[in-house]
């Protein structure tokens, strides 16, 4: 995930423990969807990019050119599955994100909206989520 993405969803985090806010009842489902969506991307992500090395390095393992112990086979499927894992939260980080920034009479979400706008300049893609402003 994009570390200013990152950091954008901790420091709401922050906010929320420091002011100890409550979410309502629309927040509530917004934030399990998201979580559920960042759960089956992680996996998703990391049973495709793991089965992929694996299989790549199944087939080199046959080969004749290339030798591989199952030791390698395995460092190859685990490097797989970080990779997936790494593309998974960030697609379903920037999902939640733009779900988040579009939800109205929401304090989470205007929290989200200022801290975009203050740090429009380092922020990715700051003007996609901008235009998701209700």
């Amino acid at each position: 995930m994009d570390p200013e993405l990152s950091r954008l969803f901790s420091d709401v985090n922050k906010w929320a423990r420091t002011t100890q806010y409550k979410p309502n009842p629309d927040e509530v489902v917004l934030l399990r969807k998201c979580t559920r969506k960042i759960r089956a991307y992680a996996v998703s992500g990391i049973l495709i990019g793991g089965g992929s090395m694996y299989g790549i390095s199944s087939l080199l393992r046959s080969s004749s050119k290339a030798k591989m112990g199952r030791h390698q086979q395995a460092i190859w499927a685990l490097a797989g599955g970080m990779i997936g894992l790494g593309i998974s939260l960030s697609s379903a980080g920037t999902q939640c994100l733009l779900e988040t920034v579009a939800t109205a009479n929401s304090p989470i979400a205007d929290i989200t909206r200022d801290l975009i706008v203050k740090r429009k300049a380092t922020f990715p893609d700051a003007e996609m989520y901008i235009a998701r402003f209700p």
